[in-house]
């Protein structure tokens, strides 16, 4: 069966948003033009052969859409040599018409059940089927009068008297047999306003098809926001699994993946070094140690992730030295268990696995910024457990054809951030600002450089990556400069206009230290576009404002009475 569509008509309603460059029916909705939706929609419920009846800058639509073959379909293109109205069309293509075909207009958001149509249709031996729906406005809708067999009755133009004519309008969607085409006798008409009445007079089987599933037309901004609203609800949504959504990456991940929308987004958490009361609550959450394969395999099973951000770890280098086989066991086991879960359940997610600069090791000066092609030779067990990872990752995409990303993330920050020196300087610097601290300001190296990237800037190039990252490939994500940790501190005592007593204490000095942690972003920039936009001086100034919230809060609430 043929699907004839007519595409002409400039849209005049929608010249805000066309600005009469292209055809309404090319207008795009969730990233393709609407008659695209309707090409698909046709395609899924068997129809091959379209007719394209085109008319206002059909060059466009003929260029896009060619002869269907990139769409697996069949596309032929009648040209309206003028204007012919929403009938005259189908008679210019009455060339092509074989048998029993469809006409639809192409400004449609449409996801009736066709085959239902097809069925209704077949059995009641229609000359013409017409889908009609509820209108809301029928007061300037052609509306269809029916018996109680939904056999047509009357038509009643949106130009006559609406005065109980009820509210069933005609959906621009239609079966039609060939027996109709001999009433088509003017060139140029109205389908509704001239062929119905005609079908009436001639008492041909005229039957209407009622059904409340969508389809809308879109000419107007509002309708059209309407069609692409109900299209984004339906499309399927993606699955995202986050390990480790307790840290302060997850705090800034899923909020982030919630406001983009379209995700299914399921965290997870062992004890979160964050508040996840702050996280928004319609966001699942459920507690996991990824060193607990059942436990892994559950969730991975239960959940079937479409793309995981594995993020849990054991990330403190310094607790690193005093609890290594713990170290190991969450960091290379706990991403073991990841993946062998998704193995098990045949599942084929694009994982992206969160490493380290650490995995570098000790790195000269001149040796910077540092390529992802160094040699790993790590100074901590913390960076012997990251390249573990690392290397686990691309074994799985090797040898399993996993689509692993592999982030080797230099220094990241920003609020709700613990135990790293940006965390401690500027919730430092908040108490003794707020006067809950004494002016004593304890630090541990400061003659060590770093660079610096915003939490968010981390996290924009995470989902860069999920979308345009080469599959078992490596990439560093680093500040564009290194800091020196001196001047650090000095940007929070501006920051907080405090001039505090600086204390080094020997309990936050690592027995090994890089120097210098420094990387290059050539690769991820190249392959993803991404680039650092958060300057320190805002991250820092970010963070002393999160911390002094929290304290002052704390501080009410401890002076509230009664508390």
């Amino acid at each position: 069966m043929k699907l004839f569509i007519c595409t002409g008509g400039k849209g005049t309603r929608l010249r805000s948003v066309t600005n009469d460059l292209i055809p309404k029916t090319m207008v795009p909705v969730d990233g393709k033009p609407v008659m695209h939706h309707l090409v698909d929609w046709a395609k899924s419920h068997g129809i091959k052969d379209f007719i394209f009846m085109n008319g206002h800058l059909h060059q466009q639509i003929i260029d896009y859409f060619g002869n269907g073959s990139k769409f697996g379909v069949n596309i032929t293109h009648s040209n309206e040599p003028y204007p012919l109205g929403s009938g005259g069309p189908l008679r210019h293509a009455a060339k092509y018409i074989d048998g029993t075909f469809i006409y639809i207009s192409g400004d449609l958001v449409c996801d009736i059940d066709l085959s239902k149509m097809i069925a209704f249709h077949k059995e009641h031996n229609a000359d013409i089927t017409a889908l009609v729906h509820k209108s809301s406005h029928p007061w300037d809708s052609d509306i269809l009068q029916l018996d109680e067999n939904s056999r047509v009755t009357k038509f009643v133009s949106k130009h006559d008297n609406h005065t109980e004519a009820g509210d069933l309008s005609n959906a621009s969607l239609e079966i039609i047999e060939p027996t109709v085409i001999p009433l088509m006798d003017k060139e140029v008409f109205t389908l509704e306003t001239y062929l119905y009445p005609k079908i009436l007079q001639e008492k041909m089987k005229f039957m209407a098809y009622h059904t409340e599933e969508f389809i809308a037309d879109m000419g107007t901004p509002e309708r059209l926001k309407k069609g692409e609203d109900y299209i984004l609800s339906k499309k399927k949504k993606e699955k995202i699994l986050v390990t480790g959504a307790g840290g302060m990456m997850g705090q800034h991940l899923l909020p982030l993946l919630k406001k983009k929308g379209n995700y299914d987004i399921l965290g997870t958490y062992y004890q979160p070094t964050t508040d996840l009361n702050e996280l928004p609550q319609d966001i699942k959450l459920e507690k996991l140690d990824v060193r607990d394969y059942r436990a892994v395999h559950r969730i991975i099973k239960e959940f079937r992730p479409d793309k995981i951000l594995h993020l849990a770890a054991q990330s403190y280098p310094t607790l690193s030295w005093k609890e290594p086989q713990m170290t190991m066991d969450v960091n290379v086991n706990g991403t073991i268990n990841i993946f062998e879960a998704a193995k098990a359940e045949q599942l084929k997610p694009i994982i992206l696995v969160a490493c380290s600069s650490a995995e570098y090791g000790f790195v000269n000066p001149e040796d910077v910024p540092i390529k992802e092609n160094r040699e790993l030779l790590p100074l901590h067990p913390y960076g012997v457990s990251k390249v573990g990872q690392d290397l686990l990752s691309y074994q799985y995409f090797k040898n399993d054809g996993f689509h692993t990303l592999r982030a080797r993330i230099f220094n990241t920050t920003g609020p709700k951030k613990v135990n790293d020196v940006c965390s401690d300087f500027t919730r430092q610097a908040a108490l003794i600002e707020l006067g809950l601290q004494e002016a004593k300001f304890r630090c541990g190296n400061l003659d060590t450089r770093r660079a610096i990237t915003d939490v968010r800037d981390m996290i924009a190039g995470f989902l860069l990556l999920m979308e345009k990252g080469h599959a078992g490939e490596v990439y560093n994500i680093s500040g564009e400069k290194a800091y020196l940790v001196r001047d650090i501190m000095e940007m929070c005592f501006k920051i907080s206009n405090i001039n505090p007593e600086v204390w080094q204490d020997p309990a936050l000095m690592r027995p090994t230290d890089e120097k210098i942690i420094y990387g290059d972003n050539t690769r991820i920039k190249s392959h993803t576009g991404w680039q650092q936009q958060i300057p320190i001086e805002q991250t820092l100034r970010d963070m002393i404002d999160y911390w002094k919230t929290k304290y002052k809060s704390t501080t009410q609430r401890s002076r509230a009475p009664g508390y």
